[in-house]
């Protein structure tokens, strides 16, 4: 039984290359028709240049750490438009992107690059030359804490440019909320200063009253309620006032918020269309269309030959398209091309 499966498996196997030699003209026809079609619009497919830059948010210098416990309830209050300005934690990446992808943002760079004119969007939509912008973009951060912005363009130089104008874009977005940011906790700090002060000259006036009434001793004493009370009034004072200048210092800063580690390179090869990937791709497309279709009008020859009857139904519908083998003079047979 089995001495009879490896003899039938290797009558299959001789068949199967004996069909492949039959049809071997053809096979290697279509594929170097196709794969040769193939090439030769890939060179014709308009040639994208991609450019990349790569940057990483500074460290921001917290002016609110170093602070005395007794004003943490304090700082907890600050920083509403923390995550971008330099008041606060490190800003997210993420937040980042969001920003890049922003809508005001995106149509600064379609102004500046007049990439309406340059996508040929009808109508003069800027609203498809943002779409078309944002599927040649791409915003991603990586395992190192970095973030990339890769943009694509028919033009390499132009592509550079914009990779560098969408950092600048955002280094100026940042700077706008640090600036925002810090003039809003300026203004905090000044008003809780004016508090802080009022308090302290409130528990000072109790202080001296209590002094009058009950002379110079035992007013310095830490179980006190008015001399403690003027105590924690004046160190939140003194905590405040540093608080206030560098919250002024901060709003008339205007340093680089972020740390661009590759600019922008003109790139000098395309990165699309994949060349050889579309002529690898439609060589093994071809050559495995070929194959089947030879083995199909092999045994579609077959069936001519045993069953003229049931092959004339066949040969009514689209099989007749498949060509015929046509007999050479010494007996072997060769595909009709």
């Amino acid at each position: 039984m089995e001495q009879e499966q490896t003899a039938a498996a290797r009558s299959g196997l001789f068949d199967s290359l004996l069909v492949l030699s039959r049809w071997k003209w053809f096979i290697m026809t279509h594929v170097i028709v196709v794969t040769g079609i193939a090439a030769g619009v890939s060179f014709l497919l308009p040639k994208w240049y991609q450019s990349h830059t790569t940057i990483l948010p500074p460290k921001n210098q917290n002016i609110l750490s170093g602070l005395s416990f007794s004003s943490s309830t304090l700082l907890r209050q600050l920083n509403p438009l923390r995550g971008f300005g330099s008041l606060g934690q490190s800003p997210d990446l993420y937040s980042y992107i969001a920003v890049l992808k922003s809508r005001p943002l995106l149509e600064q760079v379609v102004a500046r690059f007049d990439l309406v004119r340059v996508y040929q969007v009808r109508n003069n939509s800027v609203s498809d030359a943002v779409e078309e912008l944002v599927s040649n973009v791409d915003f991603r951060v990586s395992e190192e804490g970095t973030l990339r912005v890769d943009v694509a363009d028919k033009d390499a130089f132009r592509s550079a440019a914009m990779a560098d104008y969408f950092v600048q874009l955002l280094d100026e977005h940042n700077r706008e909320l640090a600036n925002r940011e810090a003039q809003s906790n300026r203004k905090f700090l000044e008003a809780r200063v004016n508090e802080s002060l009022a308090d302290l000259r409130k528990a000072e006036a109790e202080l001296k009253k209590y002094q009058k009434e009950h002379g110079f001793a035992g007013v310095t004493e830490q179980n006190n309620p008015v001399y403690r009370e003027y105590e924690n009034q004046l160190r939140l004072f003194e905590s405040l006032q540093p608080l206030v200048q560098q919250a002024r210092i901060e709003e008339e800063r205007d340093t680089p918020t972020l740390l661009v580690l590759d600019r922008a390179v003109v790139p000098e090869l395309p990165y699309r269309p994949k060349k050889r990937i579309i002529v690898l791709v439609f060589f093994f497309i071809s050559l495995l269309t070929s194959t089947a279709l030879a083995f199909v009008a092999e045994r579609l020859e077959t069936i001519r030959e045993a069953r003229p009857d049931d092959y004339q139904r066949l040969a009514k519908g689209w099989f007749r398209l498949i060509p015929k083998r046509r007999a050479k003079r010494d007996g072997h047979s060769t595909p009709v091309r």
